[in-house]
């Protein structure tokens, strides 16, 4: 009877030891596995923070080309008003010398 309970008891443990194996190997599997999700989460969460890094830059970048094209609409339009200026003057000046012209002229028939 000793001698069953000796079998039996190492049968027990020899099968608690060949599950104990099945269970830390399952364990260290489902370890490992989690470790892989992770490890891709944070790659993944790197190429996506990179495609924003991207994004952001190149949003960067076009607002820098709209400011410069901005600042170049800006020193076109202050062309655009002075030489608008400069042809009113001028125009002005015309006009005070076809005036001249006229009185003149008129001057001239009235002597005669």
């Amino acid at each position: 009877m000793f001698a069953k309970l000796k079998t039996l008891q190492l049968v027990l443990f020899s099968s608690f030891a060949i599950l104990d194996k099945y269970l830390f190997i399952h364990l260290c599997a489902m370890v490992s596995v989690k470790v892989h999700k992770i490890q891709n989460d944070i790659l993944l969460g790197d190429l996506i923070s990179d495609k924003a890094k991207s994004k952001i830059e190149n949003i960067n970048n076009k607002n820098k080309q709209y400011f410069q094209i901005k600042s170049r609409i800006k020193q076109i339009n202050l062309q655009f008003v002075k030489l608008l200026q400069d042809l009113s003057k001028s125009m002005n000046k015309l006009t005070e010398d076809h005036q001249l012209s006229i009185n003149n002229y008129m001057e001239q028939i009235s002597l005669f």
